[in-house]
């Protein structure tokens, strides 16, 4: 059993503990025609993203099984209410995993699940924990642009050395990267926001020195 000391319940303030072997899955399209959904869910704790759809057309290369559903801040606060499909599938998130969201983002999702909890770690916390384990100063995200939700969690799991398998993570820009489950586009603006180029790079160093098994 391992604590995760930066994702703590947000009434209790305790770790949250993870036994055995971790998958974070995320939503990229490289999921279609994989069929790994199995193999996704034999893993002991499963983590997803967002509002992943697991309806049953997806289940052969995504799996089902969803431990914990990590929200970002526009899926828990900002895009709320979502569209009535997407909505649907927030009620069962909520209803059928445990949830984490960001500090004083909980509202929205307590509507349904009493129990979230709350991911702690800042920016400053994720560089200096990549720099820990691969020191190499230019992996490094500012509040302009900081990391997406899952190497967000990914230094989290890190820090306290799980070493997870990731399935559904982008590691290249394909000119078209978007989730297996719409056309929503993830990518990299001038103006600011999230650096994927940065991302994969530092994805394939983790994997370079086996902190990560990239599925």
């Amino acid at each position: 059993m391992v604590a995760i000391t930066h994702i703590v319940g947000e009434r209790n303030k305790k770790p949250i503990d993870l036994n055995g072997s971790v998958a974070l899955v995320g939503n990229s399209d490289t999921l279609i025609g994989s069929g790994r959904g199995a193999e996704i869910d034999s893993y002991d704790t499963v983590i997803r993203f967002n509002l992943a759809d697991l309806a049953e057309k997806y289940t052969t290369d995504v799996g089902r099984k969803t431990d914990y559903c990590f929200f970002s801040l526009n899926i828990s606060t900002h895009k709320y209410p979502h569209t009535k499909q997407e909505h649907m599938r927030f009620i069962k998130l909520c209803r059928d995993a445990k949830i984490i969201c960001y500090p004083g983002n909980t509202k929205n999702v307590k509507k349904f699940n009493k129990r979230p909890a709350v991911m702690t770690a800042t920016v400053d916390d994720v560089n200096a924990i990549i720099f820990s384990k691969l020191s190499l100063l230019d992996l490094k995200f500012s509040l302009r642009n900081h990391p997406r939700n899952g190497i967000k969690l990914l230094a989290c799991l890190l820090k306290e050395g799980v070493k997870p398998a990731l399935f559904g993570f982008d590691l290249e820009d394909r000119s078209g990267n978007s989730h297996y489950f719409d056309d929503e586009l993830q990518l990299e603006l001038p103006q600011g926001g999230h650096l994927p180029s940065v991302e994969y790079r530092l994805l394939k160093e983790l994997e370079r020195e086996k902190l990560i098994s990239i599925m």
